[in-house]
C-alpha cells in the first residue's frame, strides 16, 4: 500500500465519517476518494495536507537519517 493511501485512510478513520461525508468535508468528489482508496490514482502530498487542514489536522513528516 502506498503511503498516500495510508494517510488518506487514516484521515477518513479519524474524521469518523463515511466516504461521502468525507468528500463533503474536504471538497473532494466521493468518486475521486474511491479511486484513491483503491489506488487507481494517488492523492498528492499537497492534496493530503489540504484535506488534513480542512479537518483541523496538520501533516508533519520527519526524515531521519539512519545511523
Amino acid at each position: 500500500m502506498n503511503i498516500q493511501t495510508e494517510i488518506l485512510l487514516k484521515l477518513i478513520e479519524i474524521s469518523k465519517v463515511n466516504q461521502n461525508e468525507f468528500g463533503e468535508l474536504t471538497g473532494k468528489r466521493p468518486q475521486r476518494i474511491s479511486e484513491w482508496k483503491h489506488e487507481k490514482h494517488l492523492p498528492t502530498i499537497k492534496q493530503l495536507e489540504l484535506m488534513a487542514d480542512k479537518l483541523g489536522y496538520r501533516l508533519k513528516f520527519d526524515l531521519v537519517k539512519k545511523k
